[in-house]
């Protein structure tokens, strides 16, 4: 037997102290009797009175007896003061030290997450998030722990944390919620919190009230006035993709509001990420990526053994990444033999004898593997055994390192914490295995209700006399002082580890754990209080589905409507992926029921699970429930409408947009209304805009906005359904654009205006911009701003302010005047959660790139593929022209797109645009019809006409000639009517055409003045790119012509004015051309 210890020679050297502790326990259960020691103190004590100088001779003898009695007393009350600290000094040496143990192994992470402390406190960080990644029980919690959270406190940091919950993961939000609370409560303690107030109140508005339906715990923030009421989810922008997109907005919104107010910045950590649900998953990488969030970290951390290359945890961080978010992974392993020999010596107080403790690390390395959570288990394991034992005569710990290696072979963590918490009495288990179910967190008021309230009499043992809200209490307290629950501030609970909660829900037997927790679920429900279960009521519903197969038709039905209420507040929360299990589950429970004796119920469920699936991407199952309703009879015709608003929804995000508009003319058809030919005439588009401008009498902008509001169902419901239709008939069935706006126009004017008319007004006005009527058009986009500022219009803002600034201003103004309210609008989008209006929203020209590439992020952030691939195209011209390493400027491939992907795009899209577009790119044909009054049939037509004046200047056809002339000048007539409307855009173009056709007619000096003037006034409007093809084309023609001085000024102004907006591949490629320029720069 290989004994582990002190040498023998210490024993026999043993002090005072040594040897009455020797003589002590070795559990210090029974210590040095006080009785004993207070005699012999007491015996000591008096003799030595009794030769005292200090006591005088008495008067009397009573009064000398009761002298010598008070001192015999303080003696002996001396003495028991000394043995109490003797025992209390001998029980702190006999037991682990494992409160505050260093981080074994972790010296550079933990100086890797103080340094990132440091950046952030000065006002910046290196990262946007850092990830901490490893098994479970390797110690993630504890390095943020003392690399984070520790010195922020100390450096005036704010820290929250939020932790997911595997017996909670349909629970929406439960991590950032528990964050946010914190983090409310630590903003109401600064001096600043009146300041924070004010500012959430007036920046946030009604998204005040977005945040706290759906995220508890952070209403302290907000003031009374905003909480007092809830409104309806519809009422604040929507109940589909737009709660969701406006949720994570708002709270990006409140936190650059907070960190901007918080001088030491916001270190938010969100624990057990493999956990977190898919909204809460949109919402951390919405976090990383929001560049605007100043003094901002975002920490999580992970099991890295449980999340695999298509785990949604996994998919976030690579696309977040992939947007460019810099996230840093700190990857924790198990502990090295080294690191666990100086673990084990601090734990048992031998740091300055590590050798000493060299065989029990050895061994319990190889069990462990170097897990330090395990470690610590099997030390505490054999500490309860007693095989490893304190000695007090050597003051040494023993072990026997036989014993330990026997046990270590046959036990493991969780049999060990088992073994541990079986050593409670029947009483302490029933509230550790409720608690596991429960969560990692829990209410001791929701142990107890279980408790008295449960029919179990395993549950009740250990109960049947005194308190049992005391009981449980003094349990709890227990449970503490053994290191495996956690007692918070607010007085909840919380398991110290995970794998003590598991070990604990181990207890409950497997083949009889789903009706424990059915059980315990169903006793919750039938005895909390409605405000009770309206906060718990994901839990609770949860755990009454574990036992759903085992309950009665009457009881599957009642808890299927209950199922129902869960998801819709998971709905209403913008967490519809946990809403889907909840409707699913409702489906499920009640199968067979009848839908003529439930309609409303029924359809209520089908329409919101339809709508969840929608948002999740759940095309298949979204149209699958809308058909299986739509085939119901007395369904009420505006339940019909929001089924089929949803399915043309899910038909457009799929490219079916044929099936989409074959929908939506059937409902209409169905409604009475007239029908709309898909593949209208020439005549009967003719005959339909006569009639519209009949309708519309003369209407000033001011009468056509100040039309009465719709209060019909069925207008409301056509009007609805035309502004659904427009998307898709713009992409795939452009003739009929026209005539659905017309239609549109029509019943606005007849039955008054909703939000919906908006999309008509502006809609109207593009046809008009087509039909060449600039002055109406304007009129229709003055009445369109007229009618954003009647009330309930805010959810059409967004897409009206695209609308008027890509399609109207422009023709009037000056382009660069649209920036701010094209921004205006993107925020607009956000707000309302808006996001497909905010993402068409959305100047040296490396500036122009980074805002292009901000976009990008933005877009892609929320997933608006069709503005990606119209944005794509710019990002990439900006990079070949800022890139001297791309070979061929002129084609649009790189990192940023591919043109044939972007080609296969526009075929998938509009077949009958894409082979406009391709007849375009073989002949030259007309664009403008594809991009109806935006601004890119200016410059579409300036190209035009520059490239067409370039063939015939090249040709050496006169056929060929005369045709590209005719070309040119067809052009130039349109730009010239531009021009007297008012668009000042393409005055520059317009002199910069005529120098080029004067050069073509021979009149050099013509030309000469028009090339000035077109430099002069791309200058003054702005047109940086204009101005220096201004001058290399005048410095071309001047270099054909022999005139070396113009021919140097205006290529050297080209050079200069290429650099100035950045444009160096361009620049770089002039100065190849013509070398001489680069020396004379």
């Amino acid at each position: 037997m290989n004994i582990r210890g002190p040498s023998q020679a210490a024993s026999d050297v043993m002090s005072p102290a040594g040897a009455a502790a020797e003589a002590l326990p070795r559990r210090m259960d029974s210590n040095l009797s006080s009785e004993s020691g207070s005699r012999s103190a007491s015996t000591s004590d008096v003799s030595s009175l009794r030769h005292s100088s200090l006591i005088q001779p008495l008067d009397t003898v009573s009064e000398r007896t009761n002298r010598l009695s008070s001192a015999v007393v303080d003696a002996a009350n001396s003495s028991k003061a000394r043995l109490s600290r003797c025992r209390k000094e001998a029980q702190s040496l006999a037991r682990l030290r494992l409160d505050a143990l260093r981080l074994h192994g972790r010296e550079d992470d933990l100086t890797f997450l103080r340094d990132e402390l440091v950046y952030l406190k000065k006002g910046g960080s290196q990262q946007d998030a850092i990830l901490v990644a490893g098994v479970s029980g390797v110690g993630k919690s504890a390095l943020v722990a003392r690399g984070l959270k520790n010195p922020a406190l100390k450096m005036g940091v704010a820290f929250a944390s939020g932790k997911f919950d595997l017996n909670k993961n349909a629970l929406p939000f439960s991590a950032f919620a528990g964050a946010l609370s914190e983090l409310t409560k630590h903003v109401m303690a600064q001096k600043n919190a009146g300041k924070i107030k004010a500012d959430v109140k007036e920046k946030l508005g009604d998204d005040a009230l977005v945040i706290r339906g759906s995220i508890q715990g952070c209403g302290e923030l907000f003031s009374s006035d905003e909480t007092e009421s809830n409104p309806q989810q519809e009422d604040l922008g929507g109940g589909g993709k737009e709660a969701v997109n406006r949720l994570q907005y708002a709270i990006r919104r409140l936190m650059k509001i907070v960190c901007t107010n918080l001088e030491g910045g916001v270190v938010l950590f969100i624990d057990d990420l493999q956990w977190a649900d898919a909204s809460s998953l949109d919402l951390l990488q919405s976090l990383m990526q929001d560049k605007e969030i100043p003094s901002f970290l975002i920490v999580g951390a992970y099991r890295d053994d449980e999340v695999s290359e298509s785990h949604p945890l996994n998919l976030s961080i690579r696309e977040a990444e992939r947007l460019g978010s810099n996230i840093a992974t700190v990857q924790l392993g198990n502990l090295r033999c080294s690191s666990v020999q100086s673990l084990v010596a601090e734990a048992l107080g031998m740091e300055d004898e590590e050798g000493e403790v060299e065989s029990i690390a050895s061994t319990v390395f190889k069990k462990t593997s170097g897990n330090p959570f395990f470690v610590l288990a099997f030390l505490t394991s054999l500490y309860d055994d007693e095989l490893l034992v304190y000695n007090f005569g050597v003051e040494r710990w023993r072990w026997d390192d036989d014993r330990v290696s026997e046990v270590l072979m046959t036990e493991n963590v969780v049999s060990i914490l088992v073994k541990k918490l079986m050593q409670f009495d029947s009483g302490a288990l029933a509230v550790v295995k409720i608690a596991s179910c429960l969560g990692a967190s829990f209410s001791i008021e929701m142990v107890a209700i279980a408790i008295k309230q449960s029919s179990s009499a395993d549950l009740k043992r250990g109960f049947e006399d005194g308190d049992i809200d005391e009981a449980i209490r003094e349990y709890v307290r227990e449970f503490e002082e053994d290191g495996l629950l956690e007692i918070k501030l607010d007085g909840t609970c919380s398991f110290a580890h995970d794998q003590i909660q598991s070990a604990a829900n181990g207890l409950i037997p497997e083949e009889t754990r789903d009706g424990f927790r059915g059980e315990l679920g169903q006793t919750l429900l039938n005895n909390l209080d409605a405000a009770l279960i309206e906060q718990y009521l994901f839990d609770i519903v949860s755990l009454c589905n574990c036992s759903s197969d085992s309950l009665s038709v009457l009881e599957r039905n009642g808890l299927g409507w209950i199922n129902l209420r869960a998801g819709m507040k998971a709905s209403n929360w913008a967490a519809f992926d946990t809403a889907c299990v909840y409707f699913q589950a409702a489906r499920e429970l009640l199968e067979g029921m009848s839908w003529e004796d439930n309609r409303d119920q029924m359809t209520k469920l089908y329409i919101a699970e339809a709508n969840a699936r929608f948002v999740v991407g759940d095309l298949g199952v979204t149209e699958s429930l809308v058909n299986e309703l739509l085939q119901q009879r007395g369904i009420p015709t505006w339940d019909r409408f929001k089924a089929t608003e949803v399915l043309i929804l899910a038909f457009c995000a799929s490219n079916r947009f044929d099936e989409a508009i074959a929908l939506g003319l059937d409902l209409r058809k169905e409604l009475g209304f007239k029908a709309i030919p898909t593949k209208p005439t020439t005549f009967t588009v003719l005959k339909e805009f006569f009639k519209t401008n009949r309708a519309i009498k003369g209407l000033s902008a001011e009468e056509l906005a100040s039309l009465p509001t719709c209060t019909d169902e069925r207008a409301i419901i056509g009007q609805r359904m035309l502004e659904l239709l427009t998307p898709p008939v713009y992409q795939a069935n452009p003739p009929m654009y026209p005539l659905l706006t017309f239609t549109h126009m029509q019943e606005t004017i007849k039955s008054g205006v909703i939000s919906s008319s908006v999309a008509g007004f502006f809609c109207f006005g593009v046809v008009l911009i087509a039909f060449g009527d600039l002055k109406r058009a304007k009129e229709m986009g003055k009445a369109t701003e007229l009618l954003l500022d009647r009330p309930g219009m805010r959810e059409a803002k967004s897409r009206a302010r695209y609308a008027l600034e890509g399609f109207f201003f422009h023709w009037t103004g000056p382009i660069y005047s649209t920036i701010t309210p094209l921004l205006n609008g993107y925020l607009s989008g956000l707000e309302i959660g808006d996001t497909e209006s905010a993402g068409w929203n959305r100047r040296t020209l490396e500036n122009l790139k980074d805002e292009i590439t901000t976009a990008v992020t933005v877009i892609n952030q929320i997933n608006k593929i069709g503005c990606m691939n119209c944005t794509m195209p710019f990002l990439q011209a900006a990079h070949n022209l800022l890139e001297s390493s791309t070979e061929t400027p002129w084609l649009l491939s790189g990192e940023c797109m591919d043109f044939a992907d972007t080609l296969q795009f526009a075929k998938q899209t509009s077949n009958e645009m894409w082979e406009a577009a391709k007849k375009l790119l073989v002949d030259a044909g007309d664009l403008s019809q594809i991009v109806i009054g935006l601004y890119h049939v200016v410059r579409l037509a300036f190209l035009d006409g520059l490239i067409s004046l370039k063939a015939a200047q090249l040709s050496s056809s006169w056929r060929e000639r005369r045709k590209w002339t005719k070309r040119a000048q067809k052009t130039m007539k349109t730009m010239k009517g531009w021009i007297k409307k008012g668009n000042v855009n393409v005055v520059h173009t317009g002199h910069l055409l005529a120098a080029e056709y004067a050069l073509l007619k021979g009149r050099n000096e013509q030309a000469e003045e028009q090339f000035k003037n077109a430099a002069k006034v791309a200058r003054r409007n702005g047109f940086r790119q204009d101005r220096a093809l201004s001058h290399e084309l005048a410095g071309i023609y001047y270099t054909e012509k022999g005139d070396a001085y113009w021919a140097d000024h205006h290529l050297k102004k080209a050079h200069e004015v290429y650099l100035e907006w950045e444009a160096k591949s361009k620049a770089e490629h002039l100065a190849s051309k013509y070398p001489l320029i680069v020396e004379k720069v």
